[in-house]
């Protein structure tokens, strides 16, 4: 039996988190047929302030004005900023912004096992979770949430089960000591339900906070319910003769009821073949080489990671005048997919294992290459179809190909106790994504970023050369493009991006327009790896793992947003040396006169996403065995450990005041960094016990 706890705590900016965890376990011999265990593992957590982040009324606020009046009240609105900038020390104030979340789950899993015979075994796997999420906010009228409105608050619940049931019959025989047969049968079956629920007001006093809505007025509110369910069948046939030729066959059919009626289903087949090298006659010699092992497969594998009930249609609802009284009508919000099914990707891959001077040195060298078809993506449909959201559809195909490489060394074979020791595992991957077809024969898909030839996450905007000077040279290439150079309208100062589409229009000119963009980049690095050393010595141990992304492109929202650098005069912005008739700036633009008047301003969040970061620093201490004899207890080590610590090298981050260069997201996986999305770092203490 095992138990085992740690606590993680952190701070952030208006932000606390505190976490347990408690997991126990236990397996038991019922016999010499029957085996049974049983695990539980139970997490709870408490985050205070998790939105409560006014960086964007900070980053905006003139630093010119003060934040207090003269009898030392805090303003409003900031005084030189323009109108909707709102003081975000009002955000301090004691109760004017109060959120809490508190979470609980529980994951317990239980299995028997039943031998039936020498060679038959019947195990039956039963996993069950179940999670609760209690959420609440109150926000004072005076803060940046509401602008000196009225106060509103927010009280949220949800609670989701999730259960996993699972028969695997096994059989497993050697034939006269050269033919191994296993096969294994497996039927399982998975179910899926959550619930939640939600209510908002405003106008309620800050002693209420968010406990009790029905104080507040116009109180609205809102319920999901969602279910889903997976059946699965599986056969799976592994063969060795020898030990030296292994060949694996299986074949697999799901059901999801999250797919359409007659799309539920889906057959997946897949083989695997290996030559274990060391079992050959020629190898036995070699005592530098301990293993030496050559594989390939193919196979199909599915994916229905989808929202349910995303085949059926929906109303929407929208009240309007009809004579002298109000009345509400609908309209349909989301339109019904009856053909909505698997999105299925085949891979092909080789791979060679190997390990040489007495295990010293090992690792793994593979390639692989998988083609991806009816992919699940939403699809925005065009305004005269009257339906405003979009439709989720199979609407294209991928080609991803890639090198994985990854190599082990024992560098100090010690023990960690009396000897030092010191292990290196190092990794190394590439990939090629692209997408190779899109819906209906389309090749440019503007609308979702999408474009058949390009990765997923492709960047497609205007190329930006630099700024407009005021120079002969400029004004007359301005000149013959169209562009004014005089007035509020002049180019002078602002963005410069290339005429990248030569072709005239029919005016006879070559303006810039939408058809000058280019693909800029995309999220997807040339290649990634990382590496990870372990010392120990006298029972103590350190971690640190360090990990690198070369050769992306991201989107900085910090740096093109309209918050943080809109080069608007009346806003706070970025420090960065603007554009002025004197100093000839070429890469940032002159300030303007109202947020959104720098055209292009888009072009100048593009960054090489390059960056190598120690992504964590873990300190452990295994108690020697004397004290734990005292104690009573097997094993008992207590640790520490540093998540994402700091970046050693981030050309973005390190030049241009950028933030976490990792942390990005954004839609169609365009890797973008947010504004509101600061750096983050965790410090975890914890211990592992064994009794």
């Amino acid at each position: 039996m095992s138990t085992g706890y740690h606590n993680e705590s952190g701070i952030y900016p208006g932000q606390s988190f505190e976490r347990f965890t408690m997991k126990a376990s236990f397996d038991q011999q019922l016999g010499k047929a029957v085996k049974v265990g049983l695990s539980t593992l139970n997490n709870y957590s408490n985050t205070q302030g998790e939105g409560a982040n006014p960086m964007g009324q900070v980053l905006r606020a003139s630093p010119l004005s003060s934040p207090y009046t003269a009898d030392g009240e805090l303003v409003g609105f900031v005084p030189g900023s323009a109108n909707q900038v709102w003081n975000p020390l009002g955000d301090f104030v004691e109760g004017a912004k109060v959120e809490d979340r508190k979470r609980f789950g529980t994951f317990t899993t239980l299995y028997t096992e039943l031998k039936i015979s020498e060679a038959l075994k019947y195990k039956f796997n039963a996993g069950a979770e179940i999670k609760s999420d209690n959420y609440g906010n109150f926000y004072a009228s005076r803060t940046s949430n509401n602008l000196g409105g009225l106060s509103t608050s927010s009280n949220r619940s949800s609670f989701r089960s999730n259960y996993t049931l699972e028969n695997i019959l096994t059989y497993d025989k050697v034939i006269a000591e050269k033919h191994r047969i296993n096969f294994t049968g497996l039927f399982s079956f998975q179910e899926s339900y959550a619930q939640s629920n939600r209510f908002n007001n405003n106008d309620i006093a800050a002693e209420l906070q968010y406990f009790n809505p029905a104080f507040g007025s116009n109180l609205t509110g809102s319920g999901e319910y969602e279910k889903w369910a997976i059946v699965s069948y599986m056969g799976r046939l592994n063969y060795a003769f020898k030990n030296k030729y292994l060949m694996t066959l299986t074949m697999r059919s799901d059901g999801s009821s999250r797919l359409a009626p007659g799309s539920k289903y889906q057959v997946f087949p897949s083989a695997a073949l290996a030559w274990n090298v060391m079992e050959e006659s020629f190898m036995q010699n070699l005592k530098a080489i301990n293993n030496l092992k050559l594989r390939g497969s193919y196979g199909l594998v599915g994916n229905t990671s989808i929202d349910a009930y995303q085949t059926l249609g929906s109303l929407g609802a929208s009240v309007y005048n009809y004579g002298d009284q109000t009345t509400t009508g609908v309209f349909l919000a989301n339109v019904v997919n009856k053909k909505l099914k698997w999105e299925s990707t085949t891979t092909a891959n080789i791979g060679l294992d190997f390990a040489l001077f007495d295990n010293r040195l090992s690792g793994t060298i593979e390639a692989y290459k998988s083609w991806t078809k009816d992919l699940l993506l939403p699809q925005n449909l065009p305004a005269t179809s009257g339906i405003p959201n979009s439709i989720l559809r199979n609407v294209g195909k991928t080609e991803n190909k890639g090198l994985e490489f990854q190599i082990s060394t024992v560098n100090f074979k010690g023990d960690g106790k009396k000897e030092f020791s010191w292990s290196t595992d190092l990794n190394v991957f590439l990939n090629r994504g692209k997408i190779t077809a899109l819906q209906d024969g389309v090749i440019n898909d503007i609308t979702n970023s999408r474009f058949v030839g390009q990765p997923i996450g492709t960047i497609y905007d205007y190329r930006r050369l630099g700024i407009w000077q005021n120079t002969p040279a400029d004004s007359a290439l301005a000149k013959s493009l169209g562009l004014s150079l005089s007035g509020t309208g002049s180019v002078i100062g602002n963005i410069k991006v290339d005429n990248a589409n030569q072709t005239p229009t029919a005016a006879g000119d070559q303006r810039i327009n939408a058809d000058d963009r280019v693909f800029i980049g995309s999220s997807q690095p040339k290649w990634s790896g990382g590496i990870t050393n372990r010392f120990a010595y006298k029972n103590l141990d350190f971690t640190v793992v360090a990990f690198g992304r070369f050769g992306s492109t991201i989107i900085s929202r910090v740096h093109n947003s309209g918050f943080a650098n809109t080069f608007q005069g009346n806003y706070n912005n970025l420090n960065v040396h603007y554009w002025t008739p004197e100093n000839g700036e070429n890469y940032w633009p002159k300030p303007n006169a109202a947020a959104g008047n720098t055209p292009n301003n888009s072009t100048l969040g593009y960054f090489d996403g390059t960056f190598v970061k120690i992504r964590s620093l873990s300190l452990g201490y295994l108690l020697p065995a004397p004290i734990l004899s005292k104690i009573g207890v097997k094993s008992l080590r207590v640790f520490a450990t540093a998540n994402d610590a700091f970046i050693l090298f981030s050309k973005y981050r390190n030049k241009y005041s950028g933030i976490d260069p990792e942390a990005i997201g954004g839609d169609n996986n365009r890797g973008e960094v947010n504004v509101d999305t600061p750096a983050t770092y965790s410090i975890i203490f914890g211990l592992n016990l064994t009794l």
